[in-house]
């Protein structure tokens, strides 16, 4: 009967659970992406497509050349004659050619999901563009293609001449400043990131070349009397696939698009160019923690 009192005098107060980890287990880790700074250095292979449509023109003085043969000989040479835009024309069929970039970013994880990125790039698109035409220049003695990009000084330059149709190498350089905007889908050792922003691309230089010495090269820089804008605006979008590895490093693969969102040629210029390109990257970054 003591027994029977002290239980009902009994009264459950607390109760203890003591935490204990099955065979094989292991503690939880941080994911390794999850660090506030990630720096990465990346490489870029793709296609770039200058996308030259023609604007309205000026046109004047449309009895400009006399025609002899397969020679057209210039009464009046001027940019804004009209034959003579008709016949610039003819060199503004473009084929996309390998392109590369690389360069360096900062990214900042600002929440779980969302991550901010920036960084500088070098690019190197490569264009073939074709012509059938050339223009003789007198006092060099020199043969200078015909091409619908390249904002001609006429001075010297004598007679037209047709040739069989010809590739160029007609190479573009630039500085890209990216901004972008990520959001992070999948957030394990393999990660998948949504990335979209705008680039400023600063034009650098442009070279137009044949495949042998019968033509001139011609070198189009940045400056006021170039036909290319000193800066053009790009958006971009892209998928990051990465794998993390070593804790703090993580290797990337990444295939995206990019757009300008306004032209890349000056308004005085009789063509307008909204630049394209696909690229796939590959980079390696690492995770300040």
């Amino acid at each position: 009967e003591q027994r029977k009192d002290l239980r009902k005098d009994l009264k459950l107060d607390h109760i203890y659970l003591i935490p204990f980890m099955p065979r094989g287990a292991s503690k939880i880790k941080k994911n390794s992406t999850e660090g506030v700074l990630m720096a990465s250095l990346d490489f870029s292979a793709g296609q770039f497509d200058p996308n030259f449509q023609q604007s309205t023109p000026a046109f004047a003085s449309p009895n400009a050349f006399m025609t002899s043969g397969s020679r057209t000989e210039l009464a009046s040479f001027d940019a804004t004659n009209k034959n003579f835009l008709l016949m610039r024309s003819r060199g503004q069929e473009t084929k996309p050619e390998l392109t590369y970039s690389y360069g360096a970013n900062i990214g900042f994880k600002i929440s779980p999901r969302f991550l901010l990125q920036s960084g500088l790039a070098y690019r190197k698109a490569n264009t073939t563009t074709y012509t059938t035409s050339y223009i003789e220049n007198a006092g060099s003695n020199s043969r200078v293609p015909f091409v619908a990009s390249y904002d001609y000084q006429l001075s010297g330059l004598s007679k037209v001449s047709d040739m069989e149709r010809t590739g160029l190498d007609n190479q573009y350089e630039f500085a890209a400043i990216p901004v972008r905007v990520g959001y992070v889908i999948l957030n394990t050792k393999i990660s998948v990131t949504v990335l979209a922003g705008v680039s400023s691309e600063f034009f650098l230089n442009n070279k137009i070349q044949g495949n042998s010495q019968f033509l001139q090269s011609l070198s189009n820089g940045n400056g006021e009397n170039s036909n290319f804008k000193s800066v053009h605006f790009n958006g971009s979008v892209g998928t990051m696939l990465g794998y993390t590895f070593a804790d703090n490093y993580m290797l990337t693969l990444e295939p995206g698009y990019r757009m300008a969102l306004n032209s890349f040629t000056k308004d005085s210029f009789y063509l307008e160019s909204y630049p394209s390109s696909f690229m796939l990257s590959f980079g390696v970054a690492y995770n300040f923690r």
